[in-house]
């Protein structure tokens, strides 16, 4: 045992010997005040690196802007956009693709025709493809923060009410689901969004810190959603930082869809299951994005529709317009001003909510020429233009 313990006492020497030498090991100790300094840099260049960024990368906003499809997902950038429009005082036109025009170019969207009609460039895109009200509630109220004290023109699209799985409200998981990133992660439960724990919290500090959002833009815009690991596999004679072009993507001038109407691309009348207004997700999550607005000192005008109700059957149809009546009571009741637009022709619809080019530019006139709406985004119908001069 004696000389067990000497060999041993022997092999350690040197090792304690070389512990007292200068560099004898790469090991650095922080003192307490060394690492609230580092702490203090780290959160300083984690949370000035999004704004520095936005001084360095060029936004160019042509008229009739909307977001790049392929960006769909850069929640940065849409902020970003939504903050530019805001500081020009524009009237922010906010919603799904139907906002964005997926079978229309962007001079022939809402926004397009709207702008025709005011004869300057008063209303801004800020449609995204795929964003139900749950995912345009997470949107504003975690990416859009500064958008306070704005004109906002939101449109309701009654279709995400049309069935259980539409309205979020399917106990098993979906196929694929638009901007899971934006889903409530915790509160409420969605069955059919069924992610491990630890990617909803990724979600929750992609939210969080500035930071996150920020570099998922970067990964969106110029890595194709890839990771720089697996973008390198892909790219291994490239350098990551060659691919930082500081140019984003330009929006499509063409449609993103085949602009038909719903008769000629042969699509039937259809009786959705909708679901009650009062056990809606989708329902109850666009109220909370009207709080979200509202709380923020901004002005709402909300649009319903128009559903094209040429597709529905009759009882479909007249359920449907008690989920709308029901709407209407609500923002009633609340004092936000809405408008329900009258049913487009049937073949000015590309399918059960889409309009086409000749959709927009009647629903932009009518809108135009509601008082309610003109006095909203500082115009007046022209009738009531020539009552004044009298």
């Amino acid at each position: 045992m004696m000389n067990l313990t000497n060999k041993h006492s022997q092999t350690q020497s040197p090792v304690t010997e070389r512990a007292g030498e200068p560099f004898a090991s790469h090991e650095f100790r922080l003192s307490m005040r060394q690492w609230a300094v580092v702490s203090a840099l780290v959160i300083l260049v984690l949370t000035m690196v999004s704004p520095l960024w936005q001084r360095i990368e060029p936004l160019a906003v042509s008229k009739d802007h909307r977001m790049p499809y392929e960006l769909s997902e850069d929640y940065w950038l849409y902020s970003r956009l939504g903050l530019a429009a805001a500081k020009r005082s524009r009237t922010l036109v906010v919603g799904d693709s139907v906002i964005w025009g997926q079978y229309v170019t962007p001079a022939e969207t809402l926004t397009g025709h709207l702008n025709v009609l005011a004869g300057d460039s008063r209303f801004v895109n800020l449609g995204l493809n795929g964003a139900y009200p749950a995912a345009l509630s997470g949107l504003i109220e975690h990416y859009c923060k500064t958008l306070c004290n704005q004109s906002i023109l939101l449109h309701c699209n009654p279709l995400w009410l049309a069935s259980d799985r539409h309205d979020l409200r399917a106990t098993t998981k979906r196929a694929s689901i638009n901007h899971p990133g934006l889903l409530p992660q915790f509160v409420p439960w969605l069955a059919c969004y069924d992610a491990m724990i630890d990617e909803r919290l990724q979600v929750v500090a992609e939210r969080t810190l500035p930071y996150n959002s920020w570099a998922k833009h970067l990964r969106v815009a110029y890595f194709h959603n890839a990771d720089i690991p697996a973008w390198t596999v892909e790219h291994p004679d490239r350098n990551p930082v060659t691919a930082i072009t500081l140019k984003l993507p330009a929006p499509q001038a063409r449609p993103r869809r085949k602009g038909v109407s719903w008769m000629a691309s042969g699509l039937q009348r259809t009786a959705f299951p909708w679901v009650e207004l009062d056990s809606s997700v989708q329902w109850d999550c666009f109220k909370r994005l009207l709080k979200v607005l509202t709380a923020r000192g901004n002005r709402v005008f909300v649009c319903i529709g128009p559903l094209n109700e040429h597709m529905l059957t009759d009882q479909s149809r007249q359920v449907y317009l008690a989920v709308r009546s029901g709407m209407q009571n609500y923002l009633k009741d609340n004092d936000i001003p809405y408008v329900v637009p009258e049913v487009l022709p049937s073949e000015f619809y590309a399918d059960a909510s889409h309009p086409l080019s000749k959709g927009y530019e009647l629903l932009a006139r009518s809108l135009y020429e509601d008082s309610s709406f003109a006095h909203f985004a500082g115009m007046l119908p022209k009738e009531n233009l020539d009552a004044d001069k009298e």
